[in-house]
């Protein structure tokens, strides 16, 4: 709990700057040694600063600024005993005038699971600070907080989640900190946010300016084993920070967060706030362009970082701590839209509290949100939840991972592979490689999102097998939402989409150029036993020509029936749409059948479906002239009526251009 030692320091060190102070000790020498250790902290120079603390209390040992601050510096060190003992100490001093001592002491408890302790001196510090004339909100706030986080952690501790966390080892954690995971959908890429140098620069009053260096870093899957982590290089890093990355599903759109918290953006950056997100393109060499500003439509002039990219691209959740907000750091998701990135909505107060939220994930399943908070009930410092996303687009109320996912010390940065199996972050707990540390481990299924698979493939010409830019689309067919749209890329018509499993899906697609007839596929998506989850699927387009046939691969009937399924309405109202589009093509419909049945039952049922299909093309606006019809029953079989699988390609509708 980091941040319930502060304001005692800070009070302190104020205390050192009025002359008219009086302290807990007659000893000048004593508040010479406390003067020179305050100042020694705010350089971060910790050691130094016990060692003068302790000089204090050797002239005074009930020096109660002296033993509250090396409190202070104890618990920072983790050195929870310690810490106490000196808590303790300095209320035996003066148990009146030092409520915010109390407070203190209940983190330290919280910090070390002796919650019954930490409730008995929080309810203490409550009934004080209350009684105050002038009480503070923000402590009372973080007192109620730990007091509810009490309640949790106790019951979070007697029944634990499993886990078994691995450190990802020295090939990617460094010595420094180690952070922000992002893997890619295909599993062969990681990249990583990392630390390079730790030197502080400081103006002349002693405000950090610039507080170490960031950039980002990659690893590759060999033999399946991570090879060592390597600077990405310009142009994405520069003499500014960089990191904390998210990418558009075909790996092709990285959006980042860049940092200059002097404002000096150099490197042709320009910058709104602390922090910025930016986004770069990879190019036909395979490197990447030119880092741009997402514009200040997303950022603001404060902290804007750590984004998350939807599976579709079109969402970027991200943290900010702009104005309007619930606390000092919120959650925000913005959409791209044809005239670009909307204007940044606030997740609300589901998501959003008084403290800080960060570290925001949104999986491939665009369903389950992760991220971390320190101002939800929890185990201690920053912890990680979840949220489902409601029918209505809401956030439902977060769920903690629970213990010991979530501890005492920090967690936060989570990201999760896109079978909902492995996650990874980052924490600073005991006996990692470095100051801060990736870990991966295998999520309990209770916290596990939606399992997600990808889908890719090139789209060509059937002909002359040349790559193609078209539209692409993907249905969810039992509720007919549009779950996916984009388009196959103009270097090699190659295509990549994650999606959910466990459902039936339309996939239409249709050529920039519109000299081409509609491609329409269905199929479910399921987990397989083991092995890669990937789809792979190749489209071939055929240019519109006289007697081209099309199967329409998304028109379904009932057994023996020619009543049309709503599932058909999304396809026939894309070849609604391809007719619009092309005013002077006219069309067979034709229905198919097996060899299942008499001939004349099933010439008339061909026929019957071929004109419910034509009836409801009227319906979209179509000129019935335009549209013919024909039953064929089972005159032509596309594959063999002897297996149930080929009778069931040969049920089918198709439209043929006349």
């Amino acid at each position: 709990m980091k941040s319930i030692y502060i304001f005692l320091f800070f009070f302190c060190s104020s205390l050192v700057l009025d002359a008219q102070v009086k302290y807990h000790t007659k000893s000048k020498k004593a508040i010479e040694f406390f003067d020179a250790a305050t100042y020694a902290l705010r350089e971060h120079k910790k050691t130094e600063a016990i060692g003068l603390l302790d000089k204090a209390l050797a002239k005074d040992p009930l020096f109660l600024e002296a033993l509250a601050v090396r409190g202070d510096v104890y618990g920072e060190l983790k050195q929870f005993d310690k810490a106490i003992a000196d808590k303790e100490t300095a209320l035996k001093i003066d148990p009146d005038n030092f409520s915010f001592l109390y407070l203190d002491l209940g983190g330290l408890y919280f910090n070390i699971q002796n919650y019954d302790k930490a409730e008995g001196v929080l309810k203490t510090y409550l009934e004080k600070e209350k009684s105050n004339s002038r009480p503070f909100p923000e402590s009372i706030k973080k007192a109620e907080k730990l007091l509810s986080s009490c309640a949790f952690a106790k019951e979070a501790v007697k029944n634990p989640v499993p886990f078994n966390p691995v450190n990802m080892g020295s090939n990617v954690n460094s010595t420094l900190k180690d952070y922000n995971p992002f893997v890619t959908l295909d599993g062969q890429t990681f990249y990583l946010t990392r630390t390079i140098w730790t030197d502080s620069v400081r103006d002349p009053l002693g405000n950090m300016i610039k507080d170490g260096q960031e950039d980002l870093f990659v690893s590759f899957k060999d033999n399946n084993a991570w090879t060592p982590a390597n600077n990405v290089g310009g142009p994405i890093n520069s003499e500014v920070m960089e990191g904390a990355i998210s990418l558009s599903p075909n790996g092709n759109v990285m959006i980042l967060t860049v940092c200059e918290k002097t404002g000096n953006w150099g490197k042709g950056r320009t910058g709104f706030g602390s922090c910025d997100l930016f986004y770069t393109q990879k190019l036909n060499n395979g490197k990447w362009s030119v880092l741009k500003n997402l514009g200040p439509e997303v950022n603001s002039g404060k902290f804007d970082a750590q984004p998350s990219v939807s599976t579709d691209g079109k969402d970027v959740y991200f943290a900010s701590s702009r104005a309007g907000g619930y606390g000092s750091s919120d959650i925000y998701v913005t959409h791209f839209t044809e005239k670009g990135w909307s204007k940044p909505e606030n997740l609300g107060a589901n998501i959003n509290t008084y403290g800080f939220e960060d570290g925001v994930f949104i999986h491939p399943d665009n369903q389950t949100l992760y991220f971390a908070s320190s101002g939800l009930p929890g185990m201690g410092g920053r912890d990680i939840y979840m949220s489902k996303k409601q029918a209505d687009g809401s956030w439902g109320i977060p769920r903690n991972l629970g213990y010991p996912i979530n501890t005492a010390d920090d967690e936060r940065s989570m990201f999760i592979d896109a079978k909902g199996e492995v996650a990874y972050f980052a924490s600073d707990r005991a006996g990692g490689v470095g100051d801060l540390d990736i870990y991966q481990f295998k999520m309990p299924p209770a916290l596990r999102p939606i399992p997600v698979t990808y889908m890719k493939g090139f789209v060509f010409d059937a002909q002359t097998k040349t790559p193609m830019v078209a539209n692409f689309e993907l249905i969810d067919l039992a509720s007919g939402k549009k779950v996916y749209s984009s388009t196959s890329e103009a270097k090699d018509g190659s295509f990549l989409v994650a999606l959910p499993t466990q459902k039936n899906y339309a996939l239409n697609v249709q050529a920039a150029d519109g000299n081409y007839t509609f491609f329409s596929e269905n199929f479910e998506l399921t987990i397989p036993a083991k092995g890669e989850l990937v789809y792979k699927k190749d489209v071939p387009m055929k240019k519109v020509a006289p007697g081209v046939t099309n199967v329409l691969k998304n028109v379904f009937f009932d057994t023996d029936s020619y009543l049309l399924k709503n599932e058909s309405k999304v396809e026939l109202d894309k070849l609604a749409e391809f007719l619009n589009n092309n005013p002077t093509l006219k069309i067979e419909l034709g229905g198919h059948t097996d060899n299942q049945g008499s001939k004349e039952h099933n010439l008339l049922l061909s026929k019957n479906r071929a004109s419910e299909v034509k009836k409801y093309l009227i319906k979209q606006g179509i000129d019935a002239e335009r549209l013919s019809i024909k039953g064929y029953a089972d005159e032509v079989p596309v594959d063999s009526n002897s297996t149930e699988e080929g009778r069931a390609n040969n049920r089918r509708m198709e439209w043929k251009v006349l």
